[in-house]
């Protein structure tokens, strides 16, 4: 398959709904930066480099609808918060880290 390296917003282009980074080549920690859209439905950064654990701040986004971070480097457990997103939340793929 091919690479993702997008960013989507809302049709008043005023909200990022989607981060398309898999298979970026990207490494270091989780960028927490994510965290910093609260409009975001979908983050798609698997088969990375990344490592570290996910951060608190992901309970926040409460449009979530798909985290993906499968096939990085990530280690730590799952922040409790994230059982609260379970009305949005629909996808979470966290295999292979």
């Amino acid at each position: 398959g091919g690479y993702g390296g997008s960013v989507v917003c809302n049709a008043n282009n005023t909200t990022v709904v989607e981060l398309l980074v898999y298979r970026c080549n990207l490494t270091g920690p989780f960028p927490d930066a994510v965290c910093g859209f609260p409009g975001l439905q979908t983050f798609s950064a698997y088969d990375n480099a990344l490592s570290g654990s996910l951060p608190r701040c992901l309970c926040g986004l409460t449009a979530l609808t798909t985290l993906a971070v499968s096939a990085n480097h990530l280690t730590g457990g799952i922040p409790g918060c994230i059982g609260r997103l379970n009305r949005t939340l629909t996808v979470l793929e966290l295999g292979t880290n």
